[in-house]
C-alpha cells in the first residue's frame, strides 16, 4: 500500500497556476486581515503579514504564499486558544492568558430601561454637582487629602473643570431627551 502512495504522481502545476484559486486565496487573505483588525487581533493580524513575506523568500507562488499564511495563522490562533483552555488551575503569573474579546452578545444594545436609568442618573448629576463635591463623609478620604496636598489640587481642578462642562451635559441631555422622543414617536 506505501508502494502504492510512491508511486502516486500528481501534476499540481494547474492548481498552483489557476486565477480563480489565486482570487479565492486572496479574497480569504483581505478578509482575515480586515476581521482581525475589527476584533483587534493585533497578533493574528501580524503573523499573517509575518508568515507571508518569510513564505515568499522561499516560495515564487502567490497562492503558496496565501496557503501557507493562512493555514499558520489560523493554526497559531487556535492552537494558542486551545492551549490555555485547559490550565483554568494555573497561577496567573505562570501562564498569560488571552485577553476578553468582545463578542457579539456583549456588544448588544442596552435596554431602553437601562438608557432611562443612565439619563436619570446624568440628570442628578447635572442638577447635584455641587452636593456631590461638598461631600465629606470619608474620614479616610479626607485625612488622605490633608496628607497629600497634591491630591487637593487635581480634585479641584477636576471639579472645575466638571463644573465647566455642566452647561454642556445640559445641551446632551436635552440632545438625548429630544432622541429619546423621536425614537418612541417612531415606533
Amino acid at each position: 500500500m506505501f508502494n502504492k502512495l510512491m508511486k502516486f504522481k500528481y501534476n499540481f502545476s494547474p492548481i498552483l497556476h489557476n486565477r480563480i484559486i489565486l482570487y479565492f486565496f486572496f479574497a480569504i487573505a483581505l478578509i482575515d486581515l480586515v476581521y482581525f483588525l475589527n476584533i483587534g487581533d493585533m497578533y493574528s493580524f501580524s503573523v499573517i503579514i509575518l508568515v507571508g513575506i518569510l513564505t515568499s523568500f522561499f516560495v515564487k507562488n502567490m497562492i503558496v504564499i496565501l496557503f501557507v499564511a493562512i493555514i499558520v495563522t489560523h493554526l497559531l490562533k487556535h492552537g494558542r486558544a486551545s492551549f490555555s483552555e485547559g490550565m483554568e488551575g494555573m497561577d496567573d503569573d505562570s501562564v498569560e492568558t488571552d485577553e476578553k474579546k468582545p463578542t457579539a452578545s456583549s456588544n448588544k444594545k442596552k435596554s431602553p430601561a437601562s438608557d432611562k436609568k443612565s439619563i436619570g442618573s446624568l440628570k442628578d448629576f447635572s442638577k447635584n454637582i455641587d452636593q456631590i463635591i461638598s461631600k465629606e463623609e470619608d474620614p479616610e478620604q479626607n485625612e488622605l487629602i490633608e496628607k497629600l496636598p497634591e491630591i487637593k489640587e487635581t480634585r479641584d481642578k477636576i471639579v472645575n473643570h466638571v463644573k465647566d462642562m455642566q452647561p454642556l451635559l445640559e445641551k446632551f441631555q436635552g440632545y438625548i431627551d429630544k432622541f429619546n422622543d423621536y425614537n418612541a414617536s417612531g415606533k
